[in-house]
Order: C-alpha cells, then structure tokens, then sequence
C-alpha cells in the first residue's frame, strides 16, 4: 500500500501475487508475476513492462507503465473498474484477457498472441494496432480499431460491433473471422485478402476500402449503406 520500486534492479523482479494500493516503480525494468492472484488497485508506472507468467491477476488502477505486457499460456489478466493498461506498448496474450468487469471497455495500443479475449459485454479498442491475433476474442461486445494495422487470423465469436477508424485497418488472414460480429462499420481499410475462404461479415457501413485481393466478401444480415470503394 505504500511503493514498492524495481528500478534499480539488475534484471526487473519476480513476485508471486500482487496486491494493494500503493505505487509500482519499473524504471526500464519489468515486473514479473509468477503465481497472480491479487487484486492490485495502485498504479504500476515507468517505461518498463509486465509480465503474468502464472495465476489470474486484477488491475483495477489506471496504470500508466509504457512497456509490453504479457500473458503467458494459462496465466489471465483481468481488467475490472477503471482499471487500465492503455499506455503499454502492446500486448502479448497467451493466456487469457479479460475485460468484461471493466466500467468502460478497456485501450491496449496493439494485440497480438494466441490467447482468449473476454469481452462480456465491454468493447475493446486498439489504439496504435500492429500486432497478429491468431487466438478469440468472444463475448457480446465488441472490437474498434483505432489506429495502426491489427491482423485477427483466429475465428473470433463475439457478437459486437466492429470498427475501423479512418487510417487504419483490420486485415483478416487465414483463418481469421469476424463472422458474429452485428456489423462492420468501416472508414479506414477492411483487408480480406490473405484469407483461406473469403470473409463474412453481417452488414457493412462506413466510407472506406474492401481489399479483397481474389477472395469474395459475403453479406449475411445487410441492411447498411456503404459507401466506400
């Protein structure tokens, strides 16, 4: 409840759980979490990175560390309140991510990994996108690509809408749908592609691009206007 500060450590620092109120100093280091179960609602600050190598840990702080975070396989990070980890670099989910406790939805700059996103009923938006998601991100919200380039080769399940912003893109590879998204409402690029069998979607808006390269775009429940190229 008081400061706990890494910054001078040689090679950043392990703990089991983390819990409590108080401050969280990395430096340039990273703070690794080896067996989570803690409900941490202090803020963990500097330019360096967090790490959830095993158990399930809460943030419910507004965190403003600008490292990486990752989720190892089996591990979860689970966002709840105003918890927030919208200043780190990226995330890497191996494990699980989940949102759904979360009062406002939750901001990582980009995703990638191949874990599980839990959505409830929360929006997860990506901010400086540039990551390949291969894993799904489910629940009944939804997803909003804010900026940058994000790359979903999984067949994510959630049923939300999804957004593009103008100047940046979402690009389906693979494998990768968003078939059971409520719509796809895109003012920057929609990039189907490199995908095995095309892409469906439920309905379309927005003024922005289909790449489809040779692939076909398949409208299941249209209703929209689009009026982009």
């Amino acid at each position: 409840n008081g400061t706990f500060d890494i910054a001078a450590a040689n090679n950043g620092a392990e703990v089991q759980s983390l819990s409590g109120s108080g401050a969280v100093l990395l430096g340039g280091q990273t703070l690794t979490l080896t067996n989570a179960g803690g409900d941490f609602a202090g803020v963990i600050q500097g330019n360096g990175g967090l790490n959830i190598a095993g158990g399930n840990e809460v943030l419910s702080g507004a965190n403003t560390y600008s490292g990486a975070t990752n989720v190892a396989q089996w591990s979860t990070l689970e966002l709840s309140g105003s918890g927030s980890i919208a200043a780190s670099s990226g995330l890497v989910n191996n494990g699980t991510f989940d949102i759904a406790a979360a009062n406002n939805g939750a901001e990582v700059q980009s995703l990638s990994g191949s874990g599980a996103v839990l959505l409830g009923g929360q929006t997860l938006t990506l901010t400086n996108a540039g990551g390949d998601f291969a894993g799904v991100i489910q629940g009944n919200g939804g997803l909003n690509i804010a900026g940058g380039n994000e790359v979903l080769s999984g067949a994510n399940t959630y049923t939300g809408a999804t957004s593009v912003a103008e100047w940046s893109t979402l690009q389906l590879s693979g494998s990768g749908a968003i078939a059971a998204s409520s719509g796809l409402v895109n003012n920057g690029t929609f990039d189907i592609a490199a995908t095995n069998n095309g892409a469906e979607v439920q309905s379309l808006s927005g003024s922005g691009a289909v790449l489809l390269g040779g692939q076909t775009l398949t409208l299941t429940n249209a209703h929209d206007t689009f009026a982009g190229v």
